[in-house]
């Protein structure tokens, strides 16, 4: 990354992180993949010094291919330190709306950042999910992500139930029935 940012223009380096390859995917995409929380936040340092803000959150919110965000692809691939880096930059650095989108976004399968947390990720990627959604969501979005089906008509607590996340489950479980209706309830699973 020095070299870089030694011998590119800020053009070049903004080209450079903003690029994306042929799945669609930036920079952000593939190291959050890959679990090297120390890489991820190396190139988030980076782009913090060498990209606006503005743009730094163009990458955390570009889609690729299978219309996913950094933010599902954390959830599922990385360990709670390198979820946490991108976490606390979209918390200090998106705006309401932008975090709404991030947490509401659904893939090309349907499925949100829920769903793969509940699925692919350890019960602490989870609670930090919901607690981040409870903190920047009104009650009828965070609703809204406990009751989003996928395309196969799954919600996060059947999701949760079909992949022995027992964890999942109940925090799902015990949100639902302090904050639903009955019939948001009845149809959550």
């Amino acid at each position: 990354m020095n070299w870089a940012k030694n011998n590119l223009t800020m053009e070049e380096v903004n080209k450079l992180l903003l690029a994306t390859d042929n799945k669609g995917r930036t920079v952000f995409h593939v190291a959050a993949r890959f679990r090297k929380p120390e890489v991820f936040q190396g190139i988030l340092n980076w782009a913090k010094e060498n990209i606006k803000t503005v743009d730094v959150n163009k990458l955390l919110l570009a889609t690729d291919n299978e219309g996913r965000t950094v933010f599902p692809v954390a959830a599922k691939y990385c360990e709670l330190q390198a979820f946490l880096i991108i976490s606390n930059w979209a918390k200090n650095n998106l705006t309401r709306e932008e975090v709404s989108k991030l947490l509401l976004a659904t893939d090309n399968e349907g499925r949100t950042v829920f769903h793969v947390a509940a699925i692919f990720s350890k019960l602490h990627v989870f609670q930090e999910i919901l607690n981040w959604a409870k903190e920047n969501l009104t009650t009828e979005e965070v609703n809204e992500l406990f009751l989003a089906t996928d395309s196969e008509g799954r919600t996060v607590f059947r999701v949760a139930a079909m992949f022995n996340k027992l964890g999942v489950f109940q925090g799902t479980f015990n949100w639902a029935k302090g904050n639903l209706t009955k019939e948001e309830e009845n149809t959550s699973y």
